[in-house]
């Protein structure tokens, strides 16, 4: 392979995933992305140096803390997308130029403040729309970022499986929340480039750039989100095992990386020191579900699977909208043939372990879903559980590394990524535009995006079509 190559995949993915994010950053009115409301709040403090205010109780019974915001940050209205029903984003009232600080309450007050103080910058520089297109695009830059060098390390070893894994495991889902003020989508990239760093450290003598990146990643991944901590040590526990049933020794050279083990020891620590010196998972009981466990078991097995499902693929909004039912079967059908082959082509201690990495999903969300019904009832969402499912499918994929792997096949599979990605962006912009409806018609409505609704349009079609062209680039015959 040609030295320019892996930097022309670099460009190209990153370039791929970063207009996919810009296009959802474009197209989205503000709160329009899930729970982004209250993480532009968060972000704004922290980047204005309000990284711990006074604690209050949210609404889910978690503990919050109150800002003091411009009075302009958000629309007066900005909930009006979803209460007292769902209706077009023309609902929206001006935000006006009235700047005087008030206090707003928010129940992300104590999540970490890492992302935030990245994110926040823009808002706190340039408060209103303008900042918040900025916030959503750094996050679409980082997430485009972590994913696309998850890509070149698998590119360059002629992982062929695992490229199509990285590109299974950014899903619409992480795709359109890389277009948001929220930090899930790069904790699902960081969770993807670890994965990534560990199976070459798993097959390779310890190198360089994979030890740098992976410790990259793994802060990135341990100081984002409250279970970060679980992500990393399920990714760490599953690279050991494989490099075990490879006859290969990680642990060992792991030990000898000693830059990236300091940097995993001081975003370990710093994590759980904010966990608990913020109270970030505290929770005060509070009597929302009366149901008997019985019944709680049996929602979760008749509806509650099925949706988590969906949600790995696509929930938007305030999770009240998914993609068409077709486009989630097809992610789906298509990760399963993908794992499938993965569990063919592999021995017995990996099929164990792809076996339990997807049965963890629907296992830890059933579990999460018992522990805190008393304060919220059914609300676990599946994109909790995407750092999971990311590393199911690369695992599937290191699985197969070596079969033979047809470029016609995999660029029809990348095709078909792409046009999943931008037809949910398409549907998205419909229901915000018109307000609910079956009728896919992104080009006009009451509400427009500032920019238009072509200009998002076509810089998703444009990063989607990216992805196989990159492939091919990557490799040539």
């Amino acid at each position: 392979m040609r030295s320019c190559r892996p930097v022309l995949v670099w460009f190209l993915a990153f370039t791929a995933y970063f207009l996919l994010g810009a296009a959802w950053a474009f197209a989205i009115p503000v709160n329009g992305h899930t729970d982004e409301r209250a993480h532009i709040i968060r972000a704004y403090a922290v980047a204005d140096g309000q990284v711990l205010g006074p604690q209050t109780t949210s609404w889910n019974g978690f503990s919050g803390s109150e800002f003091w915001v411009p009075g302009n940050l958000l629309p007066p209205n900005d909930e009006c997308l979803y209460v007292p029903q769902r209706q077009s984003a023309a609902c929206l009232q001006p935000r006006g130029d009235d700047a005087t600080p008030v206090l707003a309450s928010t129940w992300t007050g104590r999540y970490s403040p890492v992302y935030y103080a990245v994110a926040g910058l823009p808002l706190r520089l340039m408060p209103g729309e303008t900042g918040l297109t900025g916030a959503r695009l750094v996050t679409a830059l980082m997430s485009a970022a972590l994913l696309a060098t998850a890509l070149t390390l698998a590119y360059t070893r002629r992982w062929h499986a695992v490229v199509l894994a990285v590109a299974l495991g950014a899903t619409p889902t992480v795709v359109g929340l890389s277009g948001a003020v929220n930090p899930n989508a790069l904790e699902a990239a960081a969770a993807v480039l670890l994965w990534v760093c560990l199976l070459v450290l798993s097959q390779e003598r310890v190198s360089r750039w994979p030890m740098v990146l992976g410790a990259a990643a793994g802060a990135v991944l341990l100081t984002t989100r409250t279970l970060g901590p679980l992500w990393f040590a399920i990714a760490i526990i599953s690279a050991v095992a494989l490099a075990r049933a490879s006859r290969e020794t990680l642990a060992p050279k792991l030990a000898a990386s000693r830059t990236m083990l300091a940097a995993w020891a001081c975003a370990l620590s710093g994590a759980l020191a904010w966990n608990w010196l913020s109270g970030a998972a505290s929770q005060q009981a509070r009597e929302t579900f009366q149901g008997s466990l019985a019944f709680a078991l049996q929602t979760i097995a008749d509806r509650r699977l099925t949706e988590w499902a969906s949600q790995i693929v696509g929930v938007f909004g305030y999770t009240e909208t998914y993609p068409s039912a077709i486009l989630i079967v097809l992610w789906l059908s298509i990760s399963a043939v993908f794992a499938a082959r993965g569990y063919q082509q592999s021995t017995t201690p990996v099929r164990l372990l792809i076996v339990l990495l997807f049965a963890g999903i629907p296992v830890g969300l059933a579990a999460l879903e018992l522990a805190f019904m008393s304060a919220i009832g059914f609300g676990q969402n599946g994109r909790y559980f995407l750092p999971v499912w990311a590393g199911a499918l690369l695992v599937a994929g290191f699985a197969a590394r070596r079969a033979p792997l047809k470029r016609g096949y995999a660029v029809v599979l990348l095709s078909l990524l792409g046009i999943t990605l931008v037809w949910s962006l398409a549907q998205v912009m419909t229901r915000f535009q018109r307000g609910p409806t079956w009728v896919i018609s992104p080009l006009e409505g009451d509400w427009l995006p500032t920019l238009g609704p072509i200009t998002p349009l076509l810089l998703a079609c444009l990063g989607a079509s990216m992805l196989p062209a990159l492939y091919l680039i990557g490799n040539p015959k």
